[in-house]
């Protein structure tokens, strides 16, 4: 089950606070908003539907904020 683009952009308020209360920055933020609508887009058919897709960004956007921080 893929994820339709306009359910991705329906998401990115949700997704800019919370990436905001990660990052304390918000140009970290818009970042991190950006990579995860990437990393959707390019593995929205592992979108099994099992979770809300809100759920399943929320997820993918922490783990991506957490592979950033294991990085530096």
């Amino acid at each position: 089950m893929a994820l339709d683009p306009e359910i991705l952009a329906a998401e990115v308020p949700d997704l800019t606070r919370y990436a905001v209360h990660l990052t304390r920055n918000r140009a970290d933020a818009d970042d991190l908003v950006q990579d995860t609508l990437e990393r959707a887009l390019a593995k929205g058919s592992t979108f099994r539907g099992e979770s809300s897709p809100t759920t399943w960004l929320h997820r993918v956007m922490h783990r991506r904020f957490l592979d950033t921080r294991r990085r530096r």
